[in-house]
């Protein structure tokens, strides 16, 4: 139901005028103490907005202002829930750890705390042949990500890599591909040489 509309005689609403920094609820309970009345502190408010009342407040710290939580690091009031220092989550890995990722198929191994990961197969590739060169990736000959052996490993530069897959040669017999990776490179190499002399 709507509430009734108040007309505000002129000394009540000189009333408001002289207290109009109060906080609304408290000029509300005190207007309807001194003039006998029942506004909701929506009532006044309105009212003080519709003649142009402000309180002062802008709700931002004024220069000289001391934010209440001066003096104190991070949160005043830590939760029973919070971490405590030093403790693990629940869901912590351990380096070493192994996962298999569900998205892409490939495995990752933790390698350094907090959270370094890498890929599994890169690190086997570099274990034998030292560190990735910078703009190469290491493929699965036979298609199988969990197929770790060394021979099914190799390398290849990224636009070598793109040439494989945009005429479909990486196959599932890992022999037919390396045979494939041999033309990517020579057609690379080819669209390298053809590109200088233009």
């Amino acid at each position: 139901m709507k509430t009734p509309q108040h007309r505000y005689a002129a000394e009540q609403l000189a009333y408001l005028r002289r207290h109009e920094t109060i906080e609304r609820r408290w000029l509300a309970a005190s207007f309807n103490n001194h003039f006998g009345t029942e506004l909701t502190v929506e009532q006044i408010k309105s009212t003080c907005s519709r003649i142009g009342l402000k309180t002062g407040r802008t709700g931002r710290y004024e220069p000289g202002d001391l934010p209440y939580n001066t003096g104190t690091k991070g949160l005043k009031f830590g939760s029973c829930t919070s971490f405590k220092a030093g403790q693990m989550p629940h869901n912590h890995q351990p380096v070493g750890t192994e996962v298999i990722c569900k998205k892409d198929g490939y495995t990752k191994v933790k390698i350094a705390e907090p959270k370094t990961w890498r890929h599994k197969h890169v690190l086997i590739w570099e274990k034998l042949h030292g560190p990735l060169p910078k703009g190469q990736c290491v493929i699965f000959a036979d298609s199988d990500r969990q197929n770790f052996e060394p021979d099914n490993l190799v390398a290849v530069d990224r636009r070598e890599l793109l040439f494989l897959n945009r005429k479909a040669l990486i196959q599932q017999d890992g022999e037919l591909t390396k045979i494939a990776v041999n033309i990517a490179k020579v057609a690379v190499k080819a669209a390298e040489l053809n590109r200088k002399q233009r």
